[in-house]
């Protein structure tokens, strides 16, 4: 580890971050890492290119603005563009900064098959930092790297420049090992919130009165809000109580609007367009029920934020959502429509119920914050360095 201020009694490390996007905005976990490192005594850069994390291009009193709101951590912020990919996300690519060229003592790349692990990879041969790169591999990726030989032979050449590979989940990691990665250099480190901004009693007094079922996160089909209007509709006919509310962006304008209007015909529905930050706790701290209906996901940022707000939750029976959430233990899995409707109803109907699944998943919250979080990056940081004598 390179000499340098020591805030705190954690190791210090020089770490240059890698991102896409980067929107400090939201508690997301890259924000949330390069937060905390700070706070711990990190000498902290990020490059990243112009594009927040929902594709809006930025000008510079974004980042500036952004900087000011991590005390001070310095994000390069290059030349970029936006390609459209078929059906997928557009890949965002942005010009190397002069920050790579500077020695640190680990460059994290956030996203395995990302433009950002291209450039660090590249990079390491003129700068001879060590790599550490979030997997962040969606079910579609997987598919393409274990079906696709051409595929899995060019991202296998890049990666054997990668000192080592962290999921969030075992389930991620046996994936990689089933790809071919070695075990010895896929970690599993726990995911992490700021668990006191969400923190609430599970007890609402009025909730049986006038429950309220909600949707954060962006307009995506990936997000799969569409599967949401037809049960949800019928829960708003069905119980005039009932309440309904939904937030995030639209990513996809056409098909937001388009579900926008078929549930604004309901006069108990309402929809509140992106929170920041410092609004989303609220949101959840006034649902009852949270459902997430994502298609596919990488992510369980928004489950772990509504388990630490005390809410019952219907989510998918998909990849990692099950792997933090447990059917008919802390949340109701689903697989179709019919069964997100049939999870609300229940849940609607039935208070105890309601408190049963978000005291459990509380509970469990508690294990995923974000110091646990930093201190296992620690341990993959002083691994992957320890050759150079610096143990």
């Amino acid at each position: 580890m390179r000499s340098g201020p020591n805030k705190s009694k954690s190791p210090y490390f020089s770490v240059l971050h890698l991102i896409n996007a980067f929107d400090a905005r939201y508690e997301r976990d890259q924000r949330l890492i390069v937060d905390l490192q700070h706070r711990r005594g990190y000498d902290v850069t990020v490059v990243t290119s112009r594009y927040d994390d929902e594709y809006n291009r930025r000008g510079a009193r974004f980042f500036l603005d952004a900087e000011q709101h991590l005390g001070g951590v310095k994000i390069f912020h290059t030349p970029s563009c936006k390609i459209p990919f078929g059906r997928s996300r557009p890949v965002i690519i942005y010009s190397p900064s002069v920050a790579l060229l500077k020695p640190h003592d680990i460059t994290h790349a956030h996203g395995l098959t990302s433009y950002s692990c291209v450039l660090g990879s590249l990079f390491k041969k003129i700068n001879g930092t060590k790599l550490v790169v979030r997997s962040d591999l969606s079910q579609e990726g997987y598919e393409l790297l274990k079906n696709n030989t051409a595929w899995r032979s060019i991202f296998f050449k890049l990666f054997k420049s990668i000192d080592a590979v962290y999921t969030y989940t075992a389930s991620e990691k046996a994936l990689l090992l089933d790809l071919g990665f070695p075990k010895d250099g896929v970690w599993v480190v726990p995911l992490g919130i700021q668990l006191s901004r969400f923190y609430r009693s599970v007890t609402r007094h009025t909730a049986s009165l006038a429950p309220m079922i909600g949707y954060i996160g962006r307009f995506d089909p990936v997000k799969g809000v569409h599967r949401l209007v037809e049960p949800l509709s019928r829960i708003l006919q069905e119980y005039a109580h009932t309440k309904v509310v939904f937030a995030g962006s639209k990513d996809d304008v056409q098909y937001a609007d388009a579900i926008l209007d078929r549930m604004g015909v309901h006069t108990n529905f309402s929809y509140l367009g992106p929170l920041a930050a410092s609004d989303t706790p609220s949101f959840y701290h006034n649902c009852d029920i949270l459902v997430i209906p994502s298609v596919y996901d990488t992510g369980a940022i928004v489950a772990l934020e509504a388990m630490a707000s005390g809410v019952a939750i219907v989510a998918s029976d998909i990849r990692p959502l099950n792997d933090y959430l447990k059917h008919e233990v802390s949340a109701i899995l689903v697989n179709s429509e019919a069964e997100i409707y049939d999870a609300c109803k229940r849940l609607v109907e039935d208070d105890a119920l309601r408190t049963q699944l978000a005291a459990a998943a509380q509970k469990e919250a508690s294990k995923y914050n974000g110091q646990t979080m930093i201190r296992k990056l620690e341990e993959i940081y002083a691994s992957v360095t320890c050759g150079e004598g610096r143990c």
